[in-house]
């Protein structure tokens, strides 16, 4: 069997490697005898025991329970110790774990790959953050003799059917979730000396993720034609023998195996080139772009100095200055489908002609290449790096802060809901004080943006069931906040309802939920990840179903599934439909409250088994948005009870606990609905939580305690108007503590003091001086705003609310 391609890979560093009982041959232990297999030490045991005939000889399971019975943990714990102490290793087991692996991984108990590899021991008890980023060490699965005692007995260390039962195995801790993602992005899988016949949590994981062409079994040369068989069900069986595959590969590194020399190729990012549009955009490039998301070369034609088929956006202009000012980095913010993505093609397209090296990341990349890193670094010109989806890489903005970035702008995109949740992490991270830093709101387009946007649909009779309206009432309609509100997102789902699309997608969605339900809920699992920009790949959604709904072919086959998503080689799958927008409008159109609510709460609970891992706490901290969960449900108040129930169900999950920014979400939802007492209550929480975290100024809580106070006045149900206007006043009047708290959000709070509703309750109430004095105060604060606004498009709604706050300050309304 030629297994050059295995060592190359091997050597190179692309490879798993994961061991059992089998690979110790030569391992000697203290009293100089040969390690015991597992069925060994279980004959052993009975035998010790005095059983002679069990019925199934090789159940360690078993024979160490029956041997605690009888003789007592102690004794048990000093016989392994005896029994699987190092004395010599051998050479085969020291060559085996001193290879370039990714991460090794055993089901064994000894020292051999600490003694063997110079490995640091990890059992599934210890944290994966502290060790995550290295690949000198062994996670060992069973647990680890150097942590043997009686507390550890029956719960890491994997012996007794007790301990087996505990809650902590590696189908449901985050080193589980390490070793799922590291057989996926590893190039070959070693395993060797392991039977799948006992180990059946390893089977699970490895047969479940459609690696056999990377898998290799490295068996003993005697292996039966049986064992052979069953095996290369999962992986290619290599009856070789530990010390034969240890001396081809030995021989293969001496003769025939070369260092990588070229230049590394960015494998994770993409350095932008430009690439020049070919003709006008014909009205099907327009169309795709509305209706999927795509983008193509085309849409940057222009004529006369003017795009043909894109919408440019005025903040590319102040994107481009503050690089060239030096601005460290670049947060840039937008609600769902506002054009974040187009915005940064086109902003890439305009930097770099400035002769600035612009860097991508790449979402579906493999993150360990963090090689990539390395090269964007050591270029010495000046380099915007842009990471879409930030949150959700956290570990790549860590790799950059290891090295000098002052050359390097980030411009770092997210939904306008979650965009601060890391926004202080970033900013430690990369060592960058506030004056480095500026966050752009993109959600609104300009009266000259809404002016071009008008120009493209009409050009291209985009209109729908609007076609037949005037100019005047087309740009109302683009402008109207029941219609398009200035913003893309919801212009997009105006012209998707006034055309076929829907009806389309309606038939298509009809046949797959008639085809299964179950996939129909992976299908509604798949939509909400695409919405809430998730990195669920096809194995989280099998494993949140309990089914292999994703892998079957009857499924991904189906043409139906085929319009929507599209599969690729192991287990990758890729969305047809590129545009969040149209996701969102199929979810909130075409599926019922319950199954919106009952895929999210099945997102949550499975990422929360695994919330140490980056990728499922990002997911966590997105899933619990009220904006967004809020958009699948409309609105309505006639779901309020689907909202709290789906807060309510998570309120338990470990890393809601103590999250502020969890509790914070629970009590919008409750003001949502006018639940005051709830609303009140968890804004409590989320201070409190605030106050025990690292976070020094809760500035959205501030505000969201202003607007229940302020909300409660005006719907009359303030038990105390006077001090509640006082306190919410006190709250909106504080300095901003940073540039990168959204004052606008606060200013709009102060559009309550003009409500005609909010103006009865205080005059009835015989509060007209301080109502006259705090609009001083509003006013004053309205100005300063104004003049310091960087999002102009809005100016005449502030100048507006800072007109009538001047005239409720000195006459009676």
């Amino acid at each position: 069997m030629d297994l050059s391609s295995v060592f190359e890979s091997v050597l190179s560093g692309h490879g798993v490697l994961i061991t059992g009982s089998g690979i110790n041959a030569e391992v000697k232990n203290c009293k100089g005898e040969s390690f015991l297999t597992g069925s060994q030490l279980a004959a052993e045991l009975y035998s010790y025991c005095g059983i002679a005939r069990p019925d199934d000889p090789g159940d360690l399971q078993d024979a160490s329970e029956t041997f605690m019975e009888q003789h007592g943990a102690a004794e048990l714990i000093a016989k392994l110790k005896t029994t699987f102490s190092i004395a010599e290793v051998g050479d085969t087991v020291s060559q085996l774990y001193s290879m370039p692996w990714i991460r090794s991984y055993t089901t064994n108990y000894d020292e051999g790959p600490v003694i063997g590899g110079k490995n640091k021991a990890v059992t599934l008890k210890t944290p994966t953050r502290e060790y995550i980023d290295k690949s000198s060490v062994c996670v060992y699965i069973n647990g680890y003799l150097g942590n043997l005692s009686e507390a550890t007995i029956n719960t890491e260390f994997k012996l007794t059917s007790k301990s087996y039962l505990s809650a902590e195995n590696i189908l449901n801790c985050n080193w589980g979730e390490v070793l799922r993602n590291d057989l996926e992005l590893a190039e070959v899988v070693v395993i060797a000396g392991l039977s799948l016949n006992y180990d059946l949590d390893i089977k699970r994981i490895v047969a479940t993720q459609d690696l056999s062409k990377k898998i290799y079994f490295i068996e003993r040369p005697d292996l039966s034609d049986d064992s052979c068989r069953k095996m290369s069900r999962i992986g290619k069986v290599c009856p070789i023998g530990i010390d034969g595959f240890i001396q081809q590969l030995v021989e293969y590194k001496t003769n025939s195996y070369k260092e990588h020399t070229e230049p590394h190729k960015l494998k994770c990012f993409e350095e932008y080139k430009l690439v020049s549009p070919k003709k006008k955009p014909s009205s099907l490039d327009i169309h795709a772009l509305f209706m999927t998301g795509s983008i193509t070369p085309n849409l940057f034609w222009k004529e006369k100095w003017k795009y043909c088929g894109a919408v440019y956006r005025e903040s590319i202009k102040e994107m481009i200055d503050n690089v060239l000012s030096g601005k460290r980095v670049i947060f840039l913010h937008a609600n769902l489908g506002n054009g974040k993505t187009f915005l940064l093609e086109m902003f890439k397209q305009k930097i770099s002609a400035k002769a600035i090296e612009v860097y991508t990341f790449l979402e579906n990349a493999n993150k360990r290449e963090l090689l990539d890193i390395d090269l964007i670094v050591s270029r010495e010109t000046k380099k915007v790096v842009i990471i879409e989806n930030y949150f959700n890489h956290m570990d790549i903005i860590k790799g950059f802060s290891l090295h000098n970035t002052s050359n390097i702008t980030f411009v770092l995109s997210a939904r306008t809901m979650i965009y601060e949740t890391k926004l202080i992490d970033v900013c430690k991270l990369l060592s960058v004080g506030e004056n480095d830093v500026i966050a752009l709101d993109v959600n609104r387009l300009s009266r000259n943006e809404i002016n071009n946007c008008y120009d493209i649909l009409e050009k291209n009779q985009l209109w729908g069931d609007y076609s037949d309206s005037s100019s005047s009432q087309k740009k109302r309609i683009l402008m109207n906040k029941n219609n398009g509100n200035s913003e893309m997102q919801t212009i997009m789902l105006d012209i998707i309802h006034s055309s076929s699309l829907r009806n389309e997608i309606q038939k298509e969605v009809e046949l797959i939920k008639r085809q299964s339900y179950d996939f129909y809920r992976g299908f509604v699992i798949l939509l909400v990840a695409r919405i809430m920009a998730l990195e669920l790949s096809v194995q989280d959604v099998n494993r949140m179903l309990n089914i292999q709904c994703m892998n079957n072919p009857v499924y991904s086959n189906n043409e139906a599934v085929k319009e929507f998503v599209e599969f690729q080689n192991e287990g990758k799958m890729e969305f047809r439909i590129k545009s969040a927008v149209v996701a969102k409008e199929i979810v909130a159109s075409l599926c019922k409250d319950g199954e919106i609510i009952e895929s999210l709460t099945m997102i949550a609970r499975f990422s929360d088994q695994y919330y140490e891992a980056p990728k499922y706490e990002s997911l966590l901290q997105n899933i619990v948005s009220f904006s967004h969960v809020n958009s699948f449900l409309n609105g309505k108040r006639d779901r309020i009870s689907f909202i709290i129930e789906y807060y309510d169900s998570l309120k338990e999950l470990d890393y809601y606990k103590n999250n502020s920014f969890f509790w914070l979400q629970y009590s919008i939802a409750c003001l949502k609905y006018k639940n005051y007492s709830l609303a009140q209550r968890y804004v409590d929480v989320s201070y409190a939580k605030f106050r025990s975290s690292k976070f020094s100024v809760p500035f959205q809580c501030d505000n969201h305690q202003a607007r229940i106070l302020l909300q409660k006045i005006q719907d009359g149900k303030s038990d105390n108007v006077t001090q509640d206007y006082k306190k919410a006043h006190e709250l909106i009047m504080k300095p901003s503590g940073s540039e990168l708290d959204r004052e606008e959000n606060t200013i709009r709070l102060l559009f309550y003091y003009i409500n005609n509703r909010f103006y009865q309750v205080v005059e009835s109430g015989g509060l007209l001086d301080i109502y006259r004095s705090y609009c001083s105060d509003a006013y004053s604060r309205t100005q300063q705003f104004i003049k310091t606004m960087r999002n102009l498009r809005d100016k005449d709604r502030y100048s507006h609310l800072a007109d009538e706050l001047l005239k409720s300050s000195v006459v009676k309304r």
